[in-house]
């Protein structure tokens, strides 16, 4: 049989709403919730972005480590509270695992 090789590609706005919490100067955690807005959807090279709804929502959970002051590295998981379509083929949501590197400075 021959390969059939599919490709999704997404492009979404999110505004991440976080809540974070320190237990010690060192380590801490985030949750909240994560609106995103729909801005291209492509199966291949056709566009489905019609095909998808235009607003997604998640929960993010994530934990950091602030290993060397102002470098943060953490993990978060984005858990999907929506779909992205409601029909039989895209009837599928999607969750999101990240490692992140960053730089936290005083406003």
């Amino acid at each position: 049989g021959q390969e059939v090789k599919n490709v999704l590609k997404l492009g979404f706005l999110d505004i991440p709403l976080l809540a974070h919490y320190n237990f010690t100067s060192h380590f801490g955690a985030f949750a909240g919730l994560q609106p995103s807005f729909l801005l291209s959807a492509k199966n291949d090279k056709l566009d489905i972005k019609d095909n998808c709804k235009s607003f997604q929502l998640s929960v993010p959970l994530g934990l950091e480590y602030t290993f060397n002051e102002p470098i943060v590295l953490g993990a978060q998981v984005n858990l999907p509270l929506t779909k992205l379509n409601d029909d039989d083929i895209l009837d599928q949501k999607f969750t999101l695992f990240m490692l992140k590197v960053g730089y936290r400075f005083e406003l």
